[in-house]
C-alpha cells in the first residue's frame, strides 16, 4: 500500500489528509484520527523487561491453562 492509498483512507474516514512536512515525513492535524490511531498502538518500549509481578501472573496462567 503506497502513501497515496493511505491518505485516501485518512480522507474517506475522517475527512483530513495526510500532509508532507519539509522533511519528507507525512503527518494530520486531527484529534479524532489521533485518538483512533492511539487506540490500536501501546506506546511503550517493547524492550523492556517484564516486572517480577507480571512473571507471577503469566506463571499463574499458564499452570491454569497446562493443569486443567
Amino acid at each position: 500500500m503506497d502513501m497515496k492509498q493511505v491518505s485516501k483512507i485518512m480522507k474517506e474516514l475522517f475527512g483530513h489528509e495526510l500532509k508532507i512536512a519539509s522533511n519528507n515525513l507525512y503527518y494530520f492535524k486531527s484529534k479524532k484520527v489521533y485518538d483512533y490511531l492511539h487506540s490500536f498502538f501501546i506506546y511503550g518500549r517493547a524492550w523492556e523487561p517484564i516486572t517480577n509481578e507480571e512473571e507471577i501472573q503469566l506463571l499463574d496462567y499458564w499452570n491454569d491453562v497446562w493443569l486443567k
